[in-house]
């Protein structure tokens, strides 16, 4: 498989520090999951330094997308699923009989 050049956006890596914001992770949970062999491609350049590549990121993130129904906005003040009658409020009237 030929090269891409180095120049392209999606061979652009990143530090740990910003993948962690990326995902919205903290930079140990990064470390654990390289330790378990789970998350993101890394790339480790020293026993310290360790990359990402941004196309490994985006594609991390894809794969983990769910996908959910669209459904209807409720009327305003219900959830779905819930009674179409609201309750009664009490009145001091009722309250005195």
């Amino acid at each position: 498989m030929p090269r891409q050049p180095l120049t392209s956006a999606e061979n652009r890596f990143l530090q740990t520090t910003l993948v962690a914001r990326l995902l919205d992770v903290n930079t140990q949970v990064l470390a654990n999951w390289r330790h378990r062999r789970i998350g993101p491609p890394y790339v480790r350049l020293s026993h310290r330094n360790v990359v990402y590549r941004l196309s490994d990121v985006q594609d991390f993130m894809a794969a983990r997308a769910v996908e959910t129904a669209r459904m209807p906005r409720p009327m305003a003040g219900r959830m779905p699923g819930s009674p179409n009658k609201r309750p009664k409020p009490t009145s001091p009237a009722s309250e005195r009989s």
